[in-house]
């Protein structure tokens, strides 16, 4: 029984990650290594007095809620 939970909640948590990456448009790779993709970046230029810029993750696939539903459905069939 115990080991039925587990299960569960594990494949629940796997199973709410994947819906997440769905309605996001991203992989799961892109999502982690997205430093090594250079459109995954956006560079902020650096503040008065500091040397350094900052670089945040935007993900240029992302077609809104909706849109990355309906391609991911599409690209299934």
């Amino acid at each position: 029984m115990l080991f039925c939970i587990l299960q569960v909640l594990w494949q629940v948590v796997f199973l709410i990650w994947h819906i997440y990456c769905i309605c996001f448009n991203i992989k799961t790779e892109e999502w982690i290594n997205w430093k090594r993709y250079p459109e995954f970046q956006l560079m902020i230029e650096p503040q008065p007095g500091s040397p350094f810029g900052e670089t945040r993750f935007t993900n240029p696939y992302n077609k809104g809620l909706l849109g990355n539903i309906l391609d991911f459905i599409k690209s299934k069939s």
